[in-house]
């Protein structure tokens, strides 16, 4: 946290100021007695006729502007309002995005959560939001990136919600970060960097690079450049602090990055990935010009490293599956940041399973028939949903992979529910793929049996009490036989089955076929 007497003042003349604002100090006074320090008061000591234009969070540091007399406030503040300030700021971000060019842009609008004020939240009433982002490098050590952001629009704590709405949380952040990532940074690691607007009649431009301290970023060319003005060596140093203070020429139209539509990749989200056949899928997945979503229980560094050396985009949420409707909500907020027309194909493949009860079902709990519904059948269904719904529009080929059983095909004592719910993700596929035959750009859809595979589910099965298990002792004579396919073995199956071109033929499929 900065030394809250560590404002300067950057540049000062008759009409504004531009001040520097440490992370942790409020910009204006706020409610109660001890929230009356800020820095419009410190900057008053000194320039008793300051008037606010703009705000900053408190945990937000750098560029600010003050008005020095009423006509210049409201010149300002009419050119804040009407866009025509160009407001650029830098932050780490949890996550591995890849270093490119072209800007993207997060389109969700927010609103206020008013059981939890100060927060906010991603609402389809909320007020439109947009957010323009890059990637310009990456951490050396940890799973972070360095982005360079500029809000389209102006809402409260705009781009922490939309990064967090897009799974990619700022460092340090205490209102919207999971508590890991929080513990990244004692500090929010966002800054307001550039500042440009007409002043006097001439273009003007500010910019204030800032010292994170000795943060390591991966070497991906000589110089890390932000529209020409190098701020940072990347051989492994902290990035340098200076400020620039630079006419900015208006004759020339402010000219925007397009977003890039020329390198088609391949998005593929796949649920279950922290070990097992999901974790052997994910390896396999890890390809150049590749985007990989993974939704698991926990996150693989060995995963994240792989992917970094292979030119993947590797994304992995940590969620819990027994709350389908949180995860399939958070899913299409994500989708509806991407650009789909640089994707020649889209493909979820819904992995993730649970055996649950092993015996008689009128021995289960309520808590595991309902945990084993929740993993093995609603996730799927909703995830789907919200895919099928969001590429809509996409020009790639979709495709859908649920990962079933053969036991919802045929029914084994002690199992009840989980042939139910094979059963129910085959019947469920059939029925999509129907609807799907009647819509626009189609998707194709298969139900797959994966055979038999060495994985923890066997590992359960043959621990099972044989009193309540009849065919226990089946399961042990598989693997005592080496009759079960490894995890690798069955991962590359399926995706050689996902690739091929009679895909969807046969909606309800065995990989042995």
């Amino acid at each position: 946290m900065a030394d809250l007497n560590d404002w300067q003042c950057l540049h000062a003349d008759d009409d504004l100021l531009v001040v520097d604002k440490p992370a942790g100090m409020l910009s204006v006074p706020g409610r109660g007695p001890d929230k009356q320090d800020c820095l419009l008061t410190r900057v008053q000591q000194r320039y008793p006729q300051a008037l606010v234009v703009h705000r900053l969070d408190q945990a937000t540091s750098g560029l600010m502007l003050f008005a020095l007399n009423p006509d210049t406030q409201r010149l300002l503040s009419m050119a804040f309002e009407a866009r025509q300030v160009e407001k650029t700021y830098m932050a780490w971000v949890e996550g591995l995005l890849p270093i490119r060019e072209d800007w993207q842009t997060i389109d969700l609008p927010i609103q206020a959560d008013w059981e939890r004020r100060p927060l906010r939240i991603i609402a389809p009433t909320g007020q439109a939001s947009q957010t323009r982002w890059r990637c310009i490098a990456h951490h050396a050590e940890e799973t972070g990136s360095l982005l360079e952001l500029q809000p389209l629009t102006g809402r409260t704590h705009q781009l922490r919600v939309h990064l967090q709405a897009i799974g990619h949380p700022i460092w340090g952040d205490a209102l919207y970060a999971p508590t890991d990532i929080q513990a990244r940074s004692p500090r929010l690691m966002l800054h307001a960097h550039t500042l440009a607007f007409t002043h006097k009649l001439i273009g003007v431009r500010f910019q204030l690079p800032v010292n994170w301290g000795q943060i390591p970023i991966n070497r991906h060319s000589e110089e890390l450049s932000l529209r020409g003005t190098v701020i940072a060596s990347v051989a492994k140093q902290s990035l340098d602090c200076r400020v620039a203070y630079a006419p900015r020429n208006d004759n020339k139209k402010k000219q925007h990055t397009k977003e890039s539509n020329t390198s088609m990749t391949q998005l593929t989200i796949l649920t279950g990935a922290s070990r097992g056949m999901g974790l052997a899928m994910a390896e396999q997945l890890c390809t150049p010009h590749h985007t990989l979503l993974c939704i698991s229980r926990g996150s693989s560094d060995a995963l994240t490293t792989l992917a970094h050396k292979n030119g993947t985009t590797l994304i992995q949420w940590q969620a819990d599956l027994a709350q389908p409707e949180a995860v399939a909500d958070k899913l299409k907020a994500w989708l509806q940041t991407l650009n789909g027309q640089t994707f020649s194909q889209a493909h979820l493949i819904n992995n993730a399973g649970v055996i649950g009860h092993l015996g008689p079902i009128e021995q289960a709990t309520a808590s595991s028939v309902q945990q084993a519904l929740a993993i093995n059948l609603a996730a799927p269904i909703l995830l789907t949903q919200v895919f099928l719904q969001a590429t809509r529009a996409w020009p790639a080929k979709r495709k859908v992979l649920q990962i079933s059983s053969g036991l919802g095909r045929r029914a084994m004592a002690a199992s009840a529910v989980y042939c139910a719910t094979k059963a129910g993700l085959d019947h469920f596929s059939r029925s999509a793929a129907l609807d799907e035959a009647l819509l626009s750009n189609p998707a194709q859809i298969v139900s797959i049996a994966p055979g038999v595979i060495d994985t923890d589910m066997q590992t359960d099965l043959r621990a099972g009490n044989p009193a309540g298990f009849p065919d226990q002792a089946n399961f042990i004579q598989l693997k005592q036989s080496g009759s079960l396919t490894s995890p690798a073995d069955a991962a590359a199956r399926l995706l050689a089955f996902l690739a091929r071109g009679d895909f969807g033929s046969n909606v309800v499929a065995d990989v042995r076929d």
